[in-house]
């Protein structure tokens, strides 16, 4: 018969790594199961992993007897160790001296199926709920409009996966508002160029829903986009970074709901109404994109308004 604990440690070494760092961050002993740490025993190997050089100076802090720290699915680019992984760390005494133990262990795999999941949830979830409200946003527009032509004939098809250029993607979707005289649309970040595969027609759909509904609280405004993308594993992390800003239509409601946190919403008018759904709609997308959207007032009287609006999308190489 086999023994069973060593056959069990033996399978699962490949999926876990523990290293022994000093207070530096120098590599004293590691068994190098997922990456080889040899060249970090004179250097730091904070120095070539941004998020542990940012953790550092809290792990450093826990004592021998604090509990381990954990970090769940942290998202590496480190060349040697990219993918998905939980980390641990913990004080641990050898030889009358303190060293810290960082505990790898690679869930890309199983993190990896869980986003696809959790994504194609939300996207069904969205497409049921804002499906008919895109149409009807979009019939607003001039229909000679080339992009929005091309917008209504997407949205018909169905799921739609194919490789695509990031940039030109999004410029196509910002393309579809150039004819607004009072919206200014930038990058900040222009240098993100990536081929992706993915349901093309879907990531249109719902970026062309968030700027609508955004722009429509505004009577002039100036949009800047960051896109920021990191690669982990075959699969590419795009994060999606907005900020709204101009006088807006209705300063007086916008006062009223940023204000009151018990808002009743049945003293509320129809264009209220048709204002809040759209904040509502954007909020609810972002959230369901990993993300965000916070709105604060330039000044007392909230005539001017800043909107962040962040999310995330995963898409393969």
């Amino acid at each position: 018969m086999i023994n069973l604990q060593q056959y069990k440690e033996k399978r699962l070494a490949r999926f876990n790594q523990l290293v022994l760092l000093d207070d530096v961050g120098k590599v004293v002993q590691s068994c190098n199961s997922i990456f080889d740490t040899s060249n970090y025993s004179n250097k730091s190997i904070c120095s070539d992993i941004p998020f542990l050089d940012s953790i550092f100076d809290i792990i450093n802090s826990i004592t021998l007897h604090s509990s381990e720290i954990l970090f769940s699915k942290v998202e590496s680019s480190f060349n040697q160790l990219k993918g998905v992984y939980d980390f641990t760390f913990s004080k641990i005494l050898i030889e009358n001296k303190t060293y810290i133990l960082w505990a790898i262990y690679d869930f890309t795999a199983l993190y990896k199926d869980l986003i696809d999941y959790q994504q194609r949830y939300n996207d069904l979830e969205i497409k049921k709920q804002l499906s008919f409200s895109v149409f009807e946003s979009i019939a607003k527009y001039p229909q000679d409009n080339e992009n929005v032509k091309a917008m209504i004939a997407a949205l018909n098809k169905k799921d739609d996966h194919q490789e695509f250029e990031l940039h030109a993607c999004i410029q196509s979707v910002l393309d579809a508002f150039a004819y607004l005289k009072n919206t200014t649309i930038t990058y900040t970040n222009s240098g993100v160029v990536k081929i992706l595969y993915g349901d093309i027609t879907w990531f249109k759909f719902v970026l062309y829903n968030l700027l609508d509904n955004v722009i429509a609280a505004y009577e002039v405004i100036d949009i800047q986009l960051n896109p920021v993308s990191n690669d982990a594993s075959d699969r590419t992390y795009l994060n999606l970074n907005f900020l709204f800003s101009g006088p807006i239509k209705n300063p007086a409601f916008f006062k009223k709901i940023l204000n009151n946190p018990n808002l009743d919403t049945n003293a509320l008018s129809n264009s209220e109404h048709v204002f809040l759904s759209k904040l509502y709609a954007v909020q609810k997308i972002a959230h369901q994109y990993n993300g965000y959207m916070e709105l604060k007032p330039l000044d007392d009287s909230y005539q001017n308004l800043v909107i962040t609006l962040a999310f995330s999308f995963h898409f393969k190489r």
